[in-house]
C-alpha cells in the first residue's frame, strides 16, 4: 500500500486533490532554477520566479518522476545548415508506460495509485519535453 512504503505520505490529506498543477509548477521551476546554487533561491523569494516545492502528499510522484527518467528513450535527431554544420542531438521522449507499471508493482500501488502515477508522469514529461525542445531551439537559433 502506498501509505506503508512512501514515509510520510497521507492519503487522507490527498482526499480531493485530483490535480498534478502543483507538480507541474514544481517542476517548471526546477527545471528553469533548479539547477543554480542556494544562494540564488533566497534572492529569488517574493518575486514570480520563487522556489515552489511539491507538496509533501506528492513527494511520492516527484521522487517517481526523477528516478524513472533513467528509463526515458531519446530519439536521435538533426540536420545540417549552410557551410557544413551539422547538429545532431537525442532528443527525449516520455517514461514509458512499462516502466510505470513496474515501478508500480515494486512499490505496492493499487491500479487507481497507478492510473494517477501514470497521468501525473505523462503530464510532468510534457513539460519537461516542452522546456528541453525551448532550450534546443534557443541554442541551434
Amino acid at each position: 500500500m502506498l501509505g506503508s512504503c512512501w514515509s510520510g505520505h497521507d492519503r487522507s490529506r490527498q482526499a480531493g486533490r485530483g490535480r498534478n498543477g502543483k507538480l507541474i509548477a514544481a517542476l517548471s521551476w526546477w527545471l528553469e532554477w533548479g539547477s543554480y546554487d542556494e544562494t540564488l533561491w533566497a534572492d529569488l523569494e517574493g518575486t514570480e520566479e520563487a522556489r515552489v516545492d511539491p507538496l509533501p502528499e506528492w513527494q511520492w510522484i516527484w521522487r517517481a518522476w526523477h528516478r524513472l527518467s533513467a528509463e526515458r528513450p531519446h530519439v536521435t535527431q538533426g540536420f545540417g545548415v549552410p557551410m557544413g554544420g551539422t547538429v545532431i542531438e537525442g532528443r527525449p521522449g516520455v517514461i514509458p508506460w512499462s516502466a510505470v507499471r513496474k515501478w508500480a508493482e515494486h512499490h505496492g500501488l493499487s491500479w487507481a495509485e497507478m492510473a494517477l502515477l501514470d497521468r501525473v508522469l505523462l503530464a510532468m514529461d510534457g513539460v519537461y519535453i516542452q522546456h528541453w525542445a525551448a532550450k534546443f531551439k534557443a541554442r541551434v537559433s
